[in-house]
């Protein structure tokens, strides 16, 4: 996008339709070709939001002249209007920061009542659905600072309160192609995203053949080496046998394998109960599965926080939800008025090459509860 096609974008946020009209400073009143239209008081020091307002009617109202007494809002409720469309503009919201609408804010919105919530179209009556705020930095070379100062904007609390009101959700998209300039650090994130993601399909798997054939032991791996349900002659007949010195070697080395092909769901699955069988059983196997899936999802949330910018103050919260080319997360963070957190990674292909990864990370803000 170029600058021309970008102030376009901007122009339909403050407007949603050009009108023509003119602000009359010695009658404060702006003239449209469909009327004149008196300005309150509270909107002498922001005319550009009268001229928003007033673009608002004329784009909403059909009458071919409009002579009745409008009803203005507050002045703020018309600066949360320009503010929703222009993070939720599908052209805009890469080049948005959290600095720019800061920025926005102190330039047309200077001593306004961040108390006042909704939007023109939407003022706020009893309980209010929460407001999302999106942010997305796929392309943009600044996407790491980007990303950076999101973050850092997201612990000050004070910040988010005077611009935004209780329940707010914030979604941040980024790529992570972009945000590493470096590519061995892209290259390490989605290496363990598929190292994770086979483990936890061999996992599941195991677990579904232990509970088959009941010898799962509550709280703790099972311990037989042949479970009394199943025969010598049916565990041997997987290929791999305990008298094969090279048994476990040769089973780490089909795994690591796997976790070298990207390839389909339905392959990832059959893939991964072939190896479980291979594991079912033997208390060795067993052993050393949990220990590389621990090793692995070690490794994962590390890179996770350290994309995030945790700064040691977030928590794994309720573990983990995957599918073949993503992993979701729950976190937690140490401050109070971050909330309802998700980390969602998806690994993107090229013919089964992975070319980038998407971070989509979610969070609530909650006010913090004053006792009276």
């Amino acid at each position: 996008m170029n600058g021309e096609e970008l102030l376009i974008c901007i122009k339909q946020c403050i407007m949603e339709h050009f009108q023509p009209m003119i602000y009359v400073e010695n009658r404060n009143v702006i003239q449209t070709t469909r009327g004149t239209f008196s300005v309150p008081d509270n909107y002498r020091n922001h005319k550009f939001l009268a001229f928003t307002f007033i673009g608002h009617i004329l784009y909403t109202d059909d009458t071919p002249v409009i002579e009745k007494e409008l009803d203005w809002p507050d002045p703020a409720l018309v600066f949360n209007t320009v503010v929703d469309r222009i993070i939720n503009h599908p052209e805009l919201a890469q080049f948005i920061s959290v600095s720019f609408i800061s920025t926005l804010k102190a330039t047309i919105g200077q001593g306004l009542d961040m108390n006042v919530k909704g939007t023109l179209n939407h003022k706020e009556k009893g309980i209010r659905r929460p407001k999302t705020v999106s942010f997305r930095y796929m392309e943009s070379p600044l996407v790491n600072k980007k990303v950076t100062t999101f973050f850092s904007y997201l612990r000050d609390y004070n910040k988010i309160v005077s611009e935004y009101g209780n329940n707010t959700k914030f979604t941040l998209k980024f790529s992570c192609q972009a945000y590493w300039a470096s590519g061995p650090n892209f290259a390490a994130l989605k290496n363990v995203i598929r190292c994770f993601i086979v483990h936890e399909y061999i996992s599941e798997y195991v677990e579904r053949e232990r509970t088959k054939y009941h010898i799962k032991k509550q709280g703790s791996w099972a311990e037989e080496d042949h479970p009394r349900d199943l025969s010598k002659a049916q565990y041997e007949g997987n290929g791999l046998t305990e008298k094969s010195p090279n048994t476990d070697e040769e089973l780490g080395t089909k795994i690591d394998s796997l976790c070298e092909q990207w390839q389909s769901e339905a392959e990832d699955q059959a893939d991964a109960e072939i190896l479980a069988k291979k594991i079912v059983g033997n208390s060795q196997r067993m052993a050393n599965l949990k220990i590389r899936r621990a090793k692995f999802k070690n490794i994962l949330y590390h890179t996770l926080k350290e994309l995030i910018q945790s700064q040691g103050t977030v928590k794994i919260y309720r573990g983990n939800t995957f599918t073949h080319d993503s992993v979701k997360i729950s976190l937690h963070y140490e401050e109070p008025h971050i909330a309802a957190v998700w980390a969602h990674l998806t690994v993107k292909f090229e013919t089964w090459r992975p070319v980038d990864v998407e971070v989509e990370f979610r969070c609530k803000f909650k006010e913090r509860k004053i006792n009276k």
